[in-house]
């Protein structure tokens, strides 16, 4: 029981009311709640403040679903299935730069036997394109999932069987590629001191299926595979993917297409 004065004991009956009207009858959470208004005692069957509590653990649990089922929209208009398993394939060669053959596919390993460390610590590991048919190791690491983000259409891309993520870190020195390109990676996402936004990226669909994969706030850095160099090279037969900036110097504005491969079943 808690004693308030009359003008207080009319606001909490309003507040009150409000608070059952807006979550429906069969929602509400108090059983009974009266007030007394007359004489020196005043009286609440209500702790006002649970109501509040209540109310706003609701609402944000009724906001958080809202959006979810927003984002999972999202995908469902580009064709995608949230919670899909795909194949990522690189698309279209672009003809003349780069010499990267289109139709490799995007994975990663644990470990190398060409000599170079695709183990970048102990929670990440940098990931490649791989030419089909010509890897004997396990075929699930060439497979990712599709996970809608809450709140607006951006969506992380990782390995089924262990959660890691696809991403990059544009500005830490050890992963640059070049001034304005940087190489992607898989994280786990356990590991500690993880950015705001990690992982997520925004999907732009071309006329004919192919995909742009943008880093959201990673300073418009989309998903590319460019092998003109010995560090692009992870072996003959795949090459490190990269994240590049916008509009470089003689990077075709077909860069960066890729194609999704739904595996059923």
């Amino acid at each position: 029981m808690m004693r308030l004065a009359s003008g207080t004991c009319l606001a909490a009956t309003l507040v009150a009311t409000m608070f059952q009207t807006s979550l429906g009858a069969d929602m509400w959470p108090f059983s009974s709640w009266s007030l007394a208004i007359g004489g020196a005692d005043q009286s609440v069957e209500a702790n006002v403040e649970e109501i509040v509590q209540h109310t706003v653990k609701k609402a944000r649990s009724t906001a958080g679903s809202f959006l979810k089922g927003h984002a999972t929209s999202n995908l469902a208009s580009l064709g995608l299935e949230e919670g899909g398993l795909y194949k990522i394939r690189l698309g279209k060669e672009v003809s003349g730069y780069g010499r990267q053959r289109g139709g490799w596919y995007l994975g990663y390993m644990p470990g190398n036997s060409t000599g170079k460390p695709d183990r970048r610590d102990n929670s990440s590991s940098y990931v490649a394109a791989f030419e089909p048919g010509k890897h004997a190791f396990n075929q699930s690491r060439l497979i990712w999932k599709l996970e809608a983000v809450p709140g607006g259409s951006a969506i992380k891309i990782s390995q089924p069987h262990n959660g890691w993520y696809l991403t990059a870190r544009p500005n830490d020195p050890k992963d640059m590629r070049t001034e304005k390109s940087s190489f992607a990676l898989v994280v786990n996402p356990k590991a500690n001191e993880l950015p705001e936004h990690d992982g997520e990226w925004l999907l732009q669909k071309n006329l004919w299926g192919a995909f742009k994969l943008t880093m959201a706030g990673g300073q418009g850095r989309y998903l590319t595979v460019h092998r003109r160099g010995l560090a692009d090279q992870r072996g003959r037969e795949a090459t490190y993917a990269s994240v590049i900036e916008q509009g470089v110097r003689d990077v075709p504005p077909t860069d960066g297409r890729w194609i999704f491969e739904k595996i059923e079943g």
